[in-house]
């Protein structure tokens, strides 16, 4: 470690079946005298409290000893071991509590978040519902569920957990800090931000703030205040893979060599935290690749990649290359050019939004912050707004259909009323500006609709050459990108972007401009000059010098901290 980090060194859950007790060490600890066991009990909660879970543990089983069957000392036993990575155990402990007390709300919680921690993303949700049903006032079980909803991808569920949770403590300093990185990355940057901020007064030795807190400034580009932040994260709790990753990727230096080799013990451990341990090999990733030892580099680049991908299939997330195909058959099929021929009138003529597309990692970033360097034009990020749109359109149509062959249900009217509506949602992100950039690289998807709906809205598709964006990709410690952690299926993935992006070019009945990579970086002037006129604005100077402007650019989250 460095010298500053050396002094710290979805249903209903069923009751839980019936497991073996916890057994008690043997030989390792004294026989505590029974006037002792509230002290030691005490001493055990406070250790948890303080992040000391090895003591906590070995304070927890001393009293234990003495008396087996105390489920609060239990649940506590329990959490100590999850927070050292040993969660097989602490499921032991906390079913072993709920066994004597069948109602502890706060046990279901935790036993919501081992859960999560190995990936049974669905049982957790379960368990911290259960927790609810208990005590509807338990607030870390509306927070837990908040993050659970993160890591399935449902981020407005996840929003309604958070704001439930705040309602009842307005002062919780993790759900301040949730919800604030949520914010943000749901293009709420200000209120995010503004939360955040809240979260550092009130908990200034919290790890969670500081790690949260850095990743914003890193999105304002303030790296080396961002590189304070998570080095204080790291002295509270030294072992965090996700701060790692974050001060490994935008800390601004390089890792000593000391930190490199504590990343390397903890590799070692046994017990590890699967999201500890996915960060810190993509951690170490960006160690090596940055001094070109490019064999470890992708050593830890694959070793990350897989213990993602077996995470993602125990969530249920993991991409599935037949399903995928199909919708891309469906997709082509449902936006014919009969269609089109059909909804030629329909939509309404906004220009505002602006829409870059393509493959992650393909140039995207780059063409919004040359986009945002004009001052008529507020750079977005990546919006989930159109995505939410075709999830709730066969809602909104009334069919049986799903998305996208519920797309036959559309008229002049519909079209323009989801229009309308889609511009509204976007202008309250754009701060006054004319035009406003969406840059969520999966839009590609939605191309069908937006020249439904958006026929006057500018695409911008973002090419590169296909071996170096599947690359790109598998580098990247991607949350929610589920195809990115297997380089066969980002090839499968690829094919069937590429049969897409052919259809679109042959059917769309609006213009679609397509941006190089290569060209873009090899002449920046005549290129820009081209997505500026593209999007029916005058030029301007500054889209040149884009790598002064500041501005919030914000990157996909890594496998988020707890």
């Amino acid at each position: 470690m460095s010298r500053r980090l050396q002094s710290t060194a979805r249903a209903g859950a069923l009751p839980p079946a019936p497991v073996p007790a916890v057994a008690a060490p043997s030989g390792v600890l004294r026989e505590p005298a029974p006037e002792s066991h509230d002290a030691v009990t005490g001493v055990a909660f406070e250790s948890l409290r303080k992040m000391k879970p090895a003591e906590a543990e070995a304070h927890c089983r001393e009293a234990l000893r003495l008396k087996p069957d105390l489920p609060r000392l239990l649940d506590a036993l329990g959490m100590a071991l999850v927070r050292q990575g040993r969660l097989t155990e602490a499921l032991t402990a906390f079913h072993h509590a709920l066994r004597v007390e069948p109602a502890l709300a706060e046990t279901y919680l935790h036993l919501g978040v081992a859960l999560r921690e190995q990936g049974e993303l669905g049982k957790a949700v379960g368990y911290f519902r259960h927790a609810l049903r208990l005590r509807p006032g338990l607030v870390e079980a509306h927070n837990q569920l908040g993050l659970a909803f993160v890591d399935l991808g449902d981020l407005e569920a996840a929003e309604a957990a958070y704001r439930e949770a705040l309602g009842l403590q307005p002062e919780s300093v993790s759900v301040l800090v949730h919800l604030g990185a949520l914010l943000e990355e749901l293009g709420e940057g200000d209120k995010g931000a503004e939360l955040l901020q809240r979260a550092l007064r009130l908990g200034p030795d919290e790890w969670q703030t500081h790690t949260h807190y850095g990743a914003s400034l890193v999105n304002l580009g303030r790296f080396e205040e961002a590189r304070t932040h998570f080095l204080r994260a790291l002295e509270i709790q030294p072992g965090c893979g996700p701060t790692w990753f974050f001060l490994a990727r935008d800390g601004g230096r390089p890792l000593s060599d000391a930190d490199v080799a504590y990343l390397q013990a903890l590799l070692q451990r046994e017990h590890l935290l699967p999201r500890d341990r996915v960060n810190l090999h993509f951690a170490l990733g960006r160690v090596h690749d940055r001094v070109k030892e490019f064999d470890e580099a992708f050593h830890h680049c694959e070793q990350g990649n897989a213990c993602k991908a077996r995470l993602l299939e125990l969530r249920g997330t993991a991409y599935q290359e037949d399903a995928h195909a199909r919708l891309m058959d469906r997709t082509i099929a449902a936006f014919g050019p009969a269609y089109f021929e059909r909804s030629r009138s329909f939509g309404v003529p906004a220009e505002e939004p602006i829409f870059i597309v393509g493959m992650p990692r393909s140039g995207i970033s780059l063409v919004e912050q040359i986009l945002a360097s004009h001052p008529a034009v507020h750079g977005a990020g990546e919006l989930r707004l159109l995505k939410q749109f075709t999830d709730n359109l066969a809602s909104e149509l009334g069919g049986a259909s799903a998305y996208p062959d519920c797309r036959a249900g559309l008229d002049a009217e519909t079209s323009r009323r989801l229009g309308e509506a889609y511009v509204e949602k976007l202008r309250r992100l754009g701060r006054g500006k004319a035009r406003i950039t969406d840059k969520m690289p999966m839009n590609f998807h939605h191309l069908g609709v937006i020249a439904t709906l958006l026929p006057r809205a500018p695409i911008i598709h973002c090419r590169r050459d296909a071996r170096d964006v599947c690359w790109s990709c598998y580098f990247q410690n991607f949350r929610d990108i589920a195809f990115a952690c297997d380089l066969r299926k980002l090839g499968a993935y690829y094919r069937q972007y590429e049969r897409l992006m052919a259809h679109w070019r042959t059917v769309l009945p609006v213009p679609m401009l397509e941006v190089c990579y290569e060209e873009m970086v090899a002449d920046p002037e005549r290129v820009s000059r081209e997505i500026v006129a593209f999007c029916r604005l005058p030029w301007h100077e500054g889209c040149l010098d884009f790598h002064q402007t500041q501005r919030v650019v914000r990157t996909r989250p890594p496998l988020q901290p707890a």
